[in-house]
């Protein structure tokens, strides 16, 4: 497992580098004070469950949405949650955190300036592999299902930024991407000369997000596992591309890598739970 001094220091050193492709501060997304201040307190366990709710309580918005999905039947509570405190109680810091960067996050793909088919894809595929990575971990036990959530749904963000950023071409870096994520990944590289995994770190750290959720994001495409949040959704990105969820296929490395872990048995479920879930975003 690369360690997380490591990645930090990759960031560093990254941000120069993307100076020079586009302006930082001007070019990427900065965060709504709910979030900075929802993921920093839920950050830590010791907060009052009332200052959580306060902070949601001020965003009416965000509040309404959560509610909806805090009520829906995919979430399946035993009573009714009626106010921003008693989401808070009864669906924890972690749900709590994840539901509001899924609004988020979903949001800032609607409002991207890409193309459309391209840039639904990559929220498809980012909202799979979230699904799948909290499956295994839920499964596995071995991260918290939420943070496997959270960091599958931003693990590609870096992409949608590079299709802002970059138009035609990336887009070309894009199609070549059905020779295998890997090949698109080396000509990230190679092209532009920062991946979009640091692109990703990048965003996450400005963003204020915890260590491990900005190690996973940097490290999935060299990552692939059962015992750790970064090999997890590595895993989830490969099975979600197996099955068509993504711009991609798998080259054969990828495939084997994949299939190392027996995990055809979970496509039924997966396929039903990501339906209920995108569901969510579309009512």
């Amino acid at each position: 497992m690369i360690a997380i001094k490591e990645i930090k220091l990759r960031i560093e050193e990254a941000e120069p580098q993307i100076s020079e492709i586009f302006d930082i501060k001007e070019s990427l997304p900065s965060p709504p004070l709910v979030l900075t201040k929802i993921v920093e307190l839920t950050s830590d366990p010791s907060t009052p469950v009332g200052k959580v709710a306060d902070v949601l309580a001020m965003e009416p918005g965000i509040c309404a949405q959560l509610l909806r999905l805090s009520n829906s039947a995919y979430y399946a509570r035993s009573r009714t949650v009626s106010s921003a405190r008693e989401a808070v109680v009864m669906l924890g810091f972690h749900m709590i955190r994840s539901m509001v960067v899924s609004m988020v996050a979903k949001d800032l793909y609607e409002k991207s300036s890409s193309v459309p088919e391209l840039r639904d894809t990559l929220w498809e595929h980012s909202l799979a592999t979230a699904v799948f990575a909290r499956m295994l971990a839920t499964r596995e036990r071995s991260c918290n299902p939420e943070e496997a959530y959270l960091t599958g749904l931003l693990h590609d963000f870096g992409k949608l930024i590079f299709l802002e950023q970059l138009g035609e071409v990336y887009t070309e870096i894009l199609a070549s991407a059905e020779d295998g994520m890997l090949h698109a990944y080396a000509r990230e590289k190679s092209e532009i000369g920062v991946a979009h995994p640091i692109l990703g770190g990048v965003i996450a750290n400005n963003w204020l997000f915890p260590d491990q959720i900005i190690h996973a994001i940097v490290a999935h495409h060299e990552e692939c596992s059962l015992v750790s949040l970064s090999g997890i959704v590595g895993l989830a990105n490969l099975f979600v591309t197996s099955l068509d969820h993504n711009f991609s296929g798998l080259d054969e490395h990828e495939r084997e890598l994949l299939n190392q872990f027996d995990l055809e048995e979970m496509e039924g479920p997966f396929e039903e739970q990501f339906e209920a879930h995108r569901a969510l975003f579309e009512s």
